[in-house]
């Protein structure tokens, strides 16, 4: 019996599915969520280029290189710049608020 881990070598030539293990690589960083966890092949754009790794516990791995740390891996943009569209949705009253009944004229 062996025993869980990496096990090397997949099979490149069935796409990823989007629940499988991705790791994206910026510099020599790999990206995760905020909390740590891995990320899946649907947490990244649907055009990224994928490298079949192996399995992780079972589960099949793909590798990809990001073009830096600051890309949201979610969304593909800059934080500042989601921070930037955010503020200003809220300023003009464009930004949804549960707690408030919107006004229709």
């Amino acid at each position: 019996m062996t025993a869980p881990g990496f096990v090397p070598g997949a099979d490149g030539a069935t796409p990823p599915a989007p629940t499988d293990l991705a790791l994206p690589v910026a510099g020599r960083k790999l990206r995760t969520r905020d909390d740590g966890v891995l990320l899946r092949i649907a947490d990244l754009p649907a055009d990224t280029n994928w490298v079949p790794l192996g399995t992780l516990d079972g589960r099949p791995a793909w590798a990809t290189e990001v073009p830096s740390v600051e890309d949201r891996p979610e969304t593909g943009r800059d934080p500042q710049q989601v921070a930037l569209v955010e503020a200003y949705a809220k300023e003009q009253g464009l930004w949804h608020d549960p707690d408030h009944e919107p006004e229709y004229s």
